[in-house]
């Protein structure tokens, strides 16, 4: 198992475990779903916003509650300078005036109430807030300054002139007769609200770092597994496949995040599948154009080893025709050749003839063979007999050299299925060359031999022999052994080929081997002892079958007559 694959049931394990299989894939199992974290933050987040409305709306509510305080002194001031008016339209009352300045200072928030006559000479003061001199009062009534009553005290003054009517309606004036001065202070308001405003900006302040917390993990949860994924996405983009994203966050974050390296995971896999295929197909590729190269190359040889047959034919049926020609030629145009001569030159027409006769019909038996019209009879024979047969006709060339041959049949050699006539072809073949390519008075050894199921004939001359490079051309079309520029041996350089085909259908083998000592040619047949498994069951003891060469490539199972 591959790291891909540990890492597959690693986020499949994963997978499982948040509850997130193919019938629970809406997301159930989750810590939070990021849907309620979304809901959360927002909801926190609203939340923020109506209690700092609710604050704000409460702050502008206390200010004008303020204001509405301060609106209510100065409402109590514009009676009092109403009422003082009358005190002023002869001479000053003290008393009275002292009466209504105690009246004032009952009145909620008023600390402070003088009068003064117009030289600004105080008449009456009264003060419940300490600190604040009449002295003081009295230069802000000449100066309407109220700097230095504010460096020394927070009370606030409001300054009433004083204005008598005096004459007639016609001549009526007005003359100031003094001031009023009353002072007061929101203290008692701020005592009320002071503890409130404090708690509202606490919990301003507080709500202010709750949102802004919320909303800095908010955007660090979201912004860290989308970075990643990014990231992620642009290497995947880059062909880097071992991109595996961590996102623990229990949500849709994580269940992307896993989705994606799963699907890094199988485009990895498909990538490697697809190199895979396309190293495959490069090999079959490869093979197949050698293939195409060997068939070109074998097709090339073929059509080298037909320009050779073609130019072999025609000069093999060049060579006798041409004495055959010359032959005639001088038998007809010279009468006086004397009757010595003239049998001679009819010997070597008669041997040409018989050598252009022996050739047309080794080509036509090599095309009949190759082409599967060759038809061959199978019948039951014994190997030995069909050895001495053989040996019996060819007693007349064996005089001729004087060449002994050394038999040797192994004792209890099975019946053999074979075809009479192209097996004694063959061994006549055979012996023959051992015959032709040994020098006279030497020996010829045959041995016959059953090996497991089938028989082993082998046929070993003492002649020159052949280099051990050409074994296996001397079974290849008009290839002869010997030197074919010095002394070319006779035949038609057909018959070992001829003989190979024979034996291949048979469906045995032949070859040529060096003997160990000794010198000469070792020829080596192995031949079933029974026919190709497709006829066995056509064949009827001690009757000859007739099958084709077609027939026995075939596969075919039907009896064949």
């Amino acid at each position: 198992m591959g790291p891909d694959d540990n890492r597959r049931d690693e986020v499949r394990t994963s997978w499982a475990a948040m509850g997130t299989d193919s019938k629970k894939h809406s997301g159930r199992g989750f810590r939070a779903s990021l849907q309620v974290k979304t809901m959360a933050a927002a909801t926190i987040v609203l939340v923020a916003m109506s209690t700092m409305i609710a604050l704000t709306v409460l702050k502008i509510t206390r200010e004008s509650v303020q204001e509405s305080y301060i609106q209510t002194i100065r409402t109590t001031v514009d009676a009092l300078h109403a009422e003082c008016i009358k005190s002023f339209e002869g001479t000053p009352n003290v008393d009275e005036l002292a009466r209504l300045a105690k009246n004032a200072l009952t009145r909620e928030g008023i600390v402070v109430c003088a009068f003064f006559n117009e030289r600004t000479e105080p008449l009456t003061y009264l003060s419940i807030q300490s600190g604040l001199r009449i002295n003081d009062i009295a230069d802000y009534v000449s100066t309407s300054d109220p700097d230095r009553i504010q460096r020394t005290s927070d009370v606030e003054l409001e300054l009433r002139p004083i204005f008598v009517k005096l004459g007639n309606a016609a001549e009526m004036i007005s003359m100031l007769k003094g001031s009023l001065v009353v002072g007061y202070t929101v203290d008692p308001m701020r005592q009320q609200y002071g503890a409130l405003q404090k708690k509202i900006n606490t919990c301003i302040t507080i709500v202010a770092a709750v949102t802004a917390l919320i909303a800095w993990l908010g955007a660090r949860t979201l912004v860290r597994p989308l970075r990643s994924l990014i990231q992620g996405t642009a290497r995947v983009s880059r062909g880097e496949y071992d991109v595996e994203i961590k996102a623990d966050t229990g949500d849709e974050l994580q269940l992307l995040a896993e989705s994606f390296n799963r699907m890094a995971i199988d485009i990895k896999e498909s990538h490697n599948r697809l190199d895979e295929q396309n190293r495959n197909l490069e090999r079959v590729v490869r093979s197949r154009t050698r293939k195409l190269q060997d068939a070109n190359e074998e097709l090339r040889s073929l059509d080298k080893m037909k320009d050779g047959f073609l130019s072999s034919i025609s000069h093999e049926f060049k060579t006798p025709l041409t004495s055959i020609q010359a032959f005639g030629e001088i038998l007809r145009d010279d009468r006086h050749l004397d009757e010595v001569t003239r049998s001679e030159f009819l010997a070597i027409i008669l041997r040409e003839s018989e050598r252009m006769t022996c050739l047309v019909n080794d080509v036509l038996d090599l095309v009949k063979i190759e082409s599967g019209e060759m038809q061959f009879h199978f019948t039951g024979l014994r190997p030995e007999r069909l050895i001495e047969q053989v040996l019996e006709n060819l007693e007349p060339r064996l005089k001729e050299h004087q060449t002994v041959v050394d038999l040797e049949v192994a004792p209890g050699l099975p019946e053999a299925h074979w075809d009479h006539g192209m097996i004694s072809r063959i061994l006549q073949e055979v012996v023959g060359n051992a015959v032709r390519f040994s020098p006279s008075r030497t020996r010829v050894e045959i041995s016959a031999k059953a090996v497991e199921e089938e028989i082993e004939l082998r046929i070993r001359d003492h002649g020159p022999g052949i280099p051990a490079r050409d074994l296996e051309r001397v079974f290849q079309k008009f290839r002869q052994g010997g030197d074919v520029l010095t002394n070319k041996p006779k035949g038609t350089g057909l018959g070992l080929p001829i003989c190979r085909l024979i034996v291949e259908h048979h469906g045995g083998t032949i070859r040529a081997l060096l003997p160990e000592e000794g010198g000469g040619v070792l020829l080596e047949i192995r031949l079933p002892a029974l026919p190709p498994a497709a006829i066995a069951s056509a064949i009827a003891p001690q009757e000859p079958e007739t099958v084709t060469a077609a027939s026995m490539s075939s596969d075919a199972s039907a009896p064949v007559s």
